[in-house]
């Protein structure tokens, strides 16, 4: 389909992205549906878990990634379509002058600038050369073998040392964490685990959403091996070489 490029100042473009309704709900009750077969859910049996509780439970991640991908894809398209080299990622809102049984969104980016170059024969290169002498070896040497060094355990009566691997055991101790930012959220979910009482000192109180990662049987990762191709070629084809394009909102 033409596209039309408008240009904004410099080198900024803006691009309009029309995608139609039918086809992200159909694509969202796929997904859903392929989802309801390996999700997990209390008092139901695996692949027996009604869509209405599927839909609630990841309807709203589900049409983020529909989206992500949808407008992703229709942005690489256009402005593969119209030729334009683009730098950096794009922002997406959504316009709402879209027709009935359509979306659209307004993409603002940049490109990069064209230029010429010039005769490079007349230019002069200026060679720079390195002497690497025995010090600079032996550093290298250390660093390598510091890097690729094993630990073996050291008998307790002879203490700690400088450069050692210690293993700190926090069962029945009371422990105190102060910080949470991302080491001390972390340490904080292990150490509770074992010690008798713990106690976090924190300036800002910081709010983290949980991973809910859940445990991958060996039928679940043959489905998702057997989908890499799919996944790398989308790598490939999104602004960060990740699965998902940027939130368009």
């Amino acid at each position: 389909m033409p596209v039309t490029v408008e240009n904004l100042e410099k080198l900024e473009r803006r691009i309009t992205l029309t995608l139609p309704v039918d086809a992200i709900q159909n694509e969202i009750t796929a997904r859903l549906k392929r989802l309801a077969v390996t999700v997990k859910a209390d008092g139901f049996r695996p692949g027996k878990v009604p869509m209405s509780v599927v839909a609630q439970r990841y309807g709203s991640s589900v049409h983020g990634e529909v989206m992500n991908d949808h407008v992703g894809k229709a942005f690489t398209d256009a402005t593969n379509e119209a030729k334009l080299r683009v730098a950096g990622a794009p922002r997406i809102s959504e316009s709402e002058s879209a027709e009935a049984g359509q979306m659209s969104f307004d993409a603002v980016f940049e490109i990069y600038p064209e230029f010429a170059i010039s005769d490079l024969g007349a230019l002069e290169v200026e060679r720079f050369a390195s002497e690497v002498d025995d010090a600079a070896i032996d550093r290298t040497i250390e660093i390598l073998r510091k890097q690729r060094g094993t630990f073996v355990k050291r008998p307790d009566s002879e203490g700690v040392e400088e450069s050692d691997r210690v293993t700190v055991d926090f069962e029945g101790k009371r422990v105190a964490v102060i910080g949470t930012g991302a080491t001390g959220v972390q340490t904080i979910q292990e150490v509770a685990k074992t010690a008798k009482q713990l106690t976090v000192f924190q300036r800002t109180p910081n709010w983290c959403a949980p991973l809910l990662n859940s445990k991958i049987d060996k039928d679940e990762m043959a489905r998702i091996r057997a989908g890499y191709d799919q996944m790398f070629q989308r790598c490939q084809e999104t602004f960060s070489c990740f699965l998902h394009t940027p939130d368009p909102r």
